[in-house]
């Protein structure tokens, strides 16, 4: 299990991240009643798609970005809540 950032670029970009964190994640349920994980490149545990809220950003918009980013699933805006 390794990152696609270099040790060196790892500890630089969490060098950058707030130092209280605030995260949103996603509970996408299909018709069958299964959930959606993913298996993240940084810890061995499958989780719910999410991850870190950007500076300015709030935990919706987050939550909806990381999403995209995890699993390439756009959401319809009305999905959520």
């Amino acid at each position: 299990m390794g990152s696609y950032l270099s040790d060196q670029e790892l500890r630089e970009f969490i060098g950058t991240l707030p130092t209280r964190r605030l995260a949103a994640s996603a509970v996408i349920r299909d018709e069958n009643g299964r959930i959606l994980t993913v298996e993240p490149n940084y810890k061995s545990e499958w989780t719910l798609p999410g991850g870190t809220v950007e500076a300015g950003e709030d935990p919706r918009s987050a939550c909806f970005r990381e999403v995209i980013e995890e699993v390439g699933l756009h959401l319809p805006k009305g999905a959520c809540c």
